[in-house]
């Protein structure tokens, strides 16, 4: 690589763990990128920006799947259905972050949170055993939404269990399960679900980009006192 050829010649010593984990992400997300790139130029968007844009995307969309505890494919699916609402991806990632806080506390018997999930109806663990993940329990708060009268019940209900982000998220939920299952499939059909392992890479990239800007940084303050 030439930016590391660089730096040894200038005797500058860089973590070579950093360079390895910027060639690996650059791999990864090639195919994406290319894609993108082609994609950006068809319709005259300049591609630098369009790739800054990918990895600051993809960076969010890791970020915010880690909070709410969901896979990246589920909160991409679900980001989809909540645009539809006009519900932005930070205020579901809210939403969901709320309601697995509220899932774990709802585990302790006599709890005020298993007494909420139990007076709207929501299991909060399955036929196993298990406790239910928040992707899960979202539907199922979708189909006892819908049993409720279109008005302040609906967004109690949401605020309750989604916190301050539920009220937004109301038309989103008050189709049923069946209408978000049918946004998710159709955000899938539609080819915007980018897959695990490109969001992980254009996340990596970002990260290297970032110690890299660092690296950059500290070179600049080198040769400058030099």
């Amino acid at each position: 690589m030439i930016v590391r050829e660089l730096l040894a010649l200038i005797g500058l010593d860089v973590d070579k763990g950093s360079f390895a984990s910027a060639d690996t992400a650059l791999g990864r997300a090639k195919s994406a990128m290319e894609a993108l790139g082609r994609a950006a130029v068809s319709v005259g968007v300049d591609v630098a920006k369009a790739t800054l844009d990918f990895i600051d995307s993809t960076g969010k969309l890791n970020d915010t799947a880690a909070a709410a505890q969901i896979s990246t494919t589920s909160l991409q699916e679900l980001a989809y259905a909540a645009s539809l609402s006009d519900v932005s991806l930070e205020q579901m990632g809210v939403g969901l972050k709320t309601l697995n806080t509220l899932l774990v506390e709802g585990q302790k018997y006599g709890s005020d949170a298993s007494k909420m999930f139990h007076r709207f109806g929501v299991a909060t663990r399955d036929a196993s055993g298990h406790v239910r993940s928040a992707d899960d329990v979202l539907g199922s708060i979708a189909d006892r939404m819908v049993r409720y009268p279109e008005g302040p019940k609906r967004a109690a209900m949401a605020t309750k269990l989604l916190g301050e982000a539920g009220a937004k998220l109301v038309p989103l939920l008050q189709g049923g399960s069946a209408a978000l299952a049918e946004a998710r499939q159709e955000a899938r059909d539609l080819g915007l679900v980018i897959d695990e392992e490109t969001i992980k890479a254009g996340d990596d990239l970002g990260d290297s980009m970032t110690k890299l800007q660092g690296v950059g940084r500290s070179l600049g303050a080198t040769l400058g006192s030099e």
